[in-house]
């Protein structure tokens, strides 16, 4: 399935552009604010608006209330298990049109953090149906352009030097600096000799914080994992 399928339901809040809609940049000013005044003054510019809200997924994103996102259709389930104890009672979880996602509150009870799969769980596997490519170029119409788009192929051996596994990862991020907004579309895929195959692939979007803050806490929250 395309990824334009998955999402071809998801509310169409932008208008789609190949250049950055982070930003409103159409400013609606008078037809005479270019004209000089009679005295040589010329009319103030009005700044254009800046909307915080453009990364979002299925009408869900950061900043959002606990109702704002209910509005949305969805329903919340908090998640108690595999949780710390800081976090009770500020992770919920929901599914929306096949996808399942995890949100994050703050103290003030607005999503902090918002984490989408893309990914379909079987009992035998775990497989992604969504092309990263395609994806990336319709978050890309939606967001305007990502800032990094890298991949990187780790082979894994043992030790007699044997294969055992082939791991592919891709990463595509976007921010925005003014309102301190940023995104991230993650895919992981493990390929072993004996052909079983794992996929994964995750959209992260969080506000408050920068691309640098947000890869710096998933390492601090690796390294108290190993």
């Amino acid at each position: 399935m395309s990824a334009r399928a998955y999402l071809k339901r998801t509310p169409n809040l932008f208008k789609k552009q190949s250049t950055f809609l982070l930003f409103l940049l159409i400013a609606l000013l008078p037809a005479q604010a270019a004209e000089q005044r009679v005295s040589g003054e010329q009319e103030p510019q009005t700044k254009p608006a800046v909307d915080c809200g453009v990364f979002s997924m299925q009408g869900i994103k950061p900043g959002m209330t606990i109702d704002e996102v209910k509005a949305t259709g969805v329903k919340l389930k908090a998640r108690h298990a595999s949780i710390p104890k800081e976090l009770k009672g500020k992770v919920y979880q929901y599914r929306k049109e096949k996808l399942d996602g995890t949100l994050l509150l703050d103290e003030g009870g607005r999503v902090k953090k918002l984490v989408v799969s893309f990914a379909t769980i079987t009992p035998a596997s775990l497989r992604v149906e969504v092309d990263y490519d395609s994806l990336v170029k319709i978050l890309s119409e939606r967001w305007g352009d990502a800032v990094s788009n890298v991949s990187s192929t780790r082979h894994d051996h043992n030790p007699r030097n044997a294969a055992i596994g082939t791991q592919i990862t891709k990463a595509a991020k976007w921010e925005n600096h003014e309102c301190k907004r940023v995104a991230v579309l993650l895919y992981i895929g493990y390929t072993s000799p004996e052909g079983a195959n794992i996929e994964d692939l995750r959209l992260f979007l969080a506000r408050d914080m920068t691309l640098d803050e947000l890869e710096a806490a998933a390492d601090e929250r690796n390294k108290g994992a190993r």
